[in-house]
């Protein structure tokens, strides 16, 4: 799957839980990147902060919510 960075509208960090269900990822800082109007995935990057930085350089409009 490919996702355009120009379509990222939000990435909510620190996903381990979805709706009060445990969530299968492989690592505790999780982020959901959510595109489009209803497109939604969850990643874990090796470096979190570097992949941030890498999208809002590209993408500066993409909203960061922390949980």
């Amino acid at each position: 799957m490919r996702i355009r960075i120009d379509e990222m509208r939000l990435i909510r960090l620190n996903q381990c839980t979805l709706s009060g269900l445990a969530r299968y990822t492989l690592s505790w800082r999780s982020m959901e990147i959510r595109y489009k109007k209803y497109g939604s995935v969850n990643i874990s990057p090796l470096d979190q902060a570097r992949f941030l930085e890498s999208l809002l350089r590209i993408n500066p409009t993409i909203a960061i919510m922390e949980k």
